[in-house]
């Protein structure tokens, strides 16, 4: 029977539908960091690299994972 699976799911579909419109309700928070912060800290230049590390600090911070400039720096470090 796949009737307990089926409400399991529909249960954490209603969950993450919840937290996303309550997201959303608060709007885009402010940035860790900035681009230019963050190319300075970690010693790079503009570009996709740079791109990419603030797209997944953005990630991590609507995640919970990071929640701090200095998070946010270390976790681009990582990434490098």
């Amino acid at each position: 029977n796949a009737e307990p699976a089926i409400a399991a799911h529909v249960e954490l579909a209603s969950e993450l539908l919840v937290a996303a419109f309550a997201w959303r309700a608060q709007g885009r928070r402010a940035p860790l960091i900035r681009g230019d912060e963050l190319a300075e800290a970690l010693g790079i230049e503009p570009g996709p690299q740079l791109g990419e590390l603030l797209a997944a600090i953005d990630e991590a911070a609507y995640a919970g994972e990071v929640a701090t400039r200095d998070d946010a720096v270390e976790l681009a470090r990582g990434l490098l």
